[in-house]
């Protein structure tokens, strides 16, 4: 099971402690017609702690490892897939991502995760609650909540805080009819909220936004069709010569769409 290698306070007893209780127990208990543990030879007593040590330092070691498998993973994870996963649970070994929708791309990104120490498997929300209906004979019955999205607390990406600043510049600029300067940042904004949503550290330059748009941006859903066209548009009317009001008021709307939401 993975929930005893979460990261998260999991009621549980494992063969090991339950190893340590009983050793503890006879320590404290004296055996019948041998005497109390204080009257053994002082060589057995150093060896027998020794070797408990030791076996203690190994088991604590492998969990080690294991814990930081697993995180190791679920940071992959929300990386490949950022704001998408819903959910991650610990079930069999392995890792459950709980997303909306996912395509073969998805499944091929799973499975190049679960390459490593840490198996991994898609299941869309629907499903998962028909398994959970089943109960005690669920696949699922006994998985550990590992990531919750609307528990966490959101972070906002300095992008984000970019975004927003660019377009109240260009907002600005607009009530002085400066549109040339307004739609540049119009579209820098519309493009650091699209880096925002896949947290990158910096948004692609100009020249690379529409190969990132159709090789990322678009396969990932971080972005569907209208929003890539309306980022596009705006990009691409930076170099126009001259740009009437009407249009630029759809750009903002675009841009407050694309920022906002």
């Amino acid at each position: 099971m993975v929930s005893s290698q979460a990261e998260q306070d999991v009621v549980g007893v494992s063969k090991r402690m339950l190893e340590t209780v009983i050793e503890e127990l006879n320590e404290k208990e004296p055996a019948k017609g041998c005497g109390t543990v204080s009257d053994e030879a002082p060589e057995a007593v150093a060896t027998e702690t020794d070797e408990r040590a030791s076996a203690k330092t190994v088991d604590e070691q492998e969990e080690s490892e294991e814990n930081i498998a697993v995180r190791h993973t679920i940071e992959a994870i929300q990386e490949c897939w950022s704001h998408r996963v819903e959910r991650i649970l610990g079930t069999g070994g392995g890792l459950l991502v709980v997303m909306e929708q996912f395509d073969d791309k998805d499944a091929e990104r799973a499975n190049d995760l679960s390459r490593h120490s840490v198996g991994v498997a898609l299941i869309d929300p629907r499903t998962l609650i028909g398994l959970q209906r089943l109960g005690a004979a669920s696949p699922i019955a006994g998985a550990t909540p590992l990531y919750d999205a609307e528990g966490e607390q959101p972070k906002t990406s300095p992008l984000q805080v970019q975004a927003e600043e660019k377009l109240k510049a260009a907002e600005l600029l607009v009530e002085q009819c400066c549109f040339s300067r307004a739609i540049e940042l119009l579209a820098s904004a519309m493009l650091l909220a699209a880096a925002a949503r896949a947290d990158l550290k910096r948004a692609p330059g100009r020249e690379d936004a529409a190969v990132w748009i159709y090789s990322q941006a678009l396969p990932q859903g971080l972005l569907v069709s209208d929003q890539a066209n309306a980022l596009l548009r705006a990009l691409a009317l930076i170099d126009a010569s001259e740009l009437p009001e009407s249009l630029l008021e759809e750009v903002i709307s675009d841009a407050r769409e694309l920022v906002f939401h």
